[in-house]
């Protein structure tokens, strides 16, 4: 994913790396600065946050990262590009955010290059803050989903170049969330995900129409067809002409 990004925008927007290792017992918690992030490669839900390291309990993140690393994530929703993966932990930098416990995430749900809806989470790990945006930053307040009562998040600078790169990255997939940090005005890119919330989370309205955000996003999605698909699968096996319909054309 970091190549990919590179290759796109430039490495300029990725979260300063210190290392890969394919065991925590690899971590050399002496070679680490003071704050860092560690988490897993092939999955979600695994990360951990030091700031300070007189404080962090490295025995029972090794111990949880070890039994992260037996996890294959595709088991959880059958979300099929977690299942090849080869499971690795990283220790990335951490971005302090002045106020935040942890910095916001800006999520843009983009659309084949076109990023349609943005979604912010605050201290998401204590006090969590979730809220909708428009890509003009208007508050989307018809949007009932584990929504905050709190104020509007305050529109970030470098808002349009984050907004930029995300449908620069989003080019070519029918539908892809790109996330990103914003510390001091520079953006750093978090992560693509494909699977909001394992492709189950909807997006309820607030009217009598609950289905009708869904509907609104999922016109917005639309797939390859048969043709296009083509070029990539092996019409040889049989299974991928059931899985395309190619039995019944």
């Amino acid at each position: 994913m970091r190549s990919f990004v590179e290759q796109r925008i430039g490495s300029e927007y990725l979260v300063p790396l210190f290392g890969v290792f394919n065991a925590a017992e690899e971590i050399d918690l002496d070679k680490l600065p003071e704050k860092f992030v560690l988490k897993c490669t092939h999955d979600s839900q695994s990360t951990f946050v030091c700031t300070d390291k007189s404080y962090f309990d490295f025995v029972e993140a090794k111990k949880r990262l070890n039994v992260a690393l037996h996890r294959n994530w595709y088991w959880q929703g059958r979300e099929w590009a977690y299942l090849g993966i080869t499971p690795r932990i990283v220790a990335e930098a951490f971005l302090d955010e002045p106020g935040r416990a942890t910095p916001t995430d800006y999520k843009f749900y983009c659309f084949d290059g076109k990023a349609a809806l943005v979604q912010t989470d605050a201290d998401r790990f204590t006090n969590h803050e979730m809220q909708y945006f428009s890509t003009e930053w208007e508050q989307r307040g018809d949007i009932d989903h584990e929504v905050s009562e709190h104020e509007p998040t305050v529109k970030p600078e470098n808002y349009e170049l984050m907004l930029e790169l995300s449908e620069k990255l989003s080019d070519g997939f029918p539908h892809v969330r790109v996330d990103w940090y914003n510390i001091s005005g520079k953006p750093y890119f978090g992560e693509m995900t494909f699977y909001t919330g394992g492709g189950y989370d909807p997006f309820y309205a607030l009217e009598e129409q609950p289905d009708r955000l869904d509907r609104e996003l999922g016109d917005l999605f639309v797939l390859p067809t048969v043709s296009h698909l083509e070029k990539y699968c092996d019409w040889s096996c049989p299974s991928s002409k059931r899985s395309l319909g190619a039995d019944n054309a």
